[in-house]
């Protein structure tokens, strides 16, 4: 079986000449630096690939359960419609940024922008989630709804947005693989990819700051509320405690990582690669991690102890 490495191809690099030590040097920089600048796909392609998996356990349980109930609730929907547009996004998100599968420029733009549309939906949907735990909360607070509906139709609208403006591998190569139609035509693509861009100009870097000014504001209130109106002589009740505690957990996976993707947006937005992905794949997988808890929380306490699995 032949080895693909990359190595085959460096006769055809150096036109069948032994080449020189800087051209080797040059060479090892351009695949190291390619390998950085798509790092955080990789890692969010990783985080959700391995995610998807790790909750197939939880997920026959979630099934078992939904089979001797007969209807479905809200968590066990939002779970599988989050899960399951997450498995389509990053397949095709894979195929185009790691395989020769794409033959035309249709493919590459078909299913670039079809696992854009689905990474920024999933988004939007742990956002309701967010939002429908906080209704639950508040119960009966017509102003806490009113406040959740606005929110989450910003979110959408900013999410939108955001995916029409990023850039994507949407055409072909001569070499077979799928890059951003400016790179392969050399126009400009509409995206908002540049050299001199400031960080008011990145659509990611307000997509990162109304998702974490907005769940920060409506988590903390909810812990607020549970200590107000869940607190008994021992403390939290059982399910409060769950439910508080996968507040705190939220904000320390998600908002950390879009605080830290901020602060390297407003230094060196120009510099960096696309980081958005890496932020949506810890949102979907602690997401899910949150929807699993408080449900196993809910119908099986004496084996959920706060696991995730």
């Amino acid at each position: 079986m032949q080895r693909h490495d990359g190595t085959e191809y460096l006769p055809g690099v150096f036109g069948g000449q032994p080449p020189h030590a800087s051209q080797v040097i040059s060479l090892m920089r351009m695949s190291q630096e390619n390998t950085t600048w798509n790092l955080p796909v990789i890692i969010a392609q990783t985080l959700l690939v391995a995610e998807i998996i790790r909750t197939y356990p939880a997920e026959l349980r979630m099934f078992t359960r939904l089979l001797a109930r007969r209807k479905p609730n809200m968590a066990e929907i939002f779970f599988v419609l989050i899960k399951y547009l997450a498995l389509i996004g990053v397949t095709l998100d894979i195929l185009v940024m790691m395989t020769f599968a794409a033959r035309t420029n249709f493919d590459c733009a078909s299913w670039a922008w079809t696992s854009s549309t689905v990474y920024f939906l999933c988004s939007s949907l742990v956002f309701c989630v967010v939002g429908w735990r906080a209704r639950i909360i508040f119960r009966t607070s017509r102003l806490a709804s009113w406040l959740l509906v606005v929110g989450l139709v910003g979110q959408f609208a900013v999410a939108m947005w955001t995916n029409w403006r990023v850039s994507k591998a949407d055409a072909l190569t001569p070499a077979g693989t799928c890059a951003p139609a400016a790179q392969v035509h050399g126009g400009g693509g509409g995206d908002e990819e540049g050299l001199t861009i400031r960080f008011w100009q990145s659509s990611t870097f307000w997509f990162l700051l109304y998702n974490t000014v907005f769940e920060c504001v409506v988590l903390v209130a909810c812990c607020v509320r549970l200590k107000r109106t869940s607190s008994g002589p021992g403390g939290l009740t059982q399910i409060a405690r769950v439910l508080f505690f996968n507040n705190v957990h939220y904000m320390a996976g998600v908002e950390t990582c879009n605080l830290i993707e901020l602060i390297m947006l407003l230094g060196w937005t120009s510099s960096l690669p696309p980081v958005h992905m890496t932020s949506i794949a810890i949102q979907i997988v602690v997401g899910l991690q949150m929807l699993i808890g408080e449900q196993e929380a809910v119908y099986s306490p004496s084996c959920s102890q706060m696991t995730y699995s």
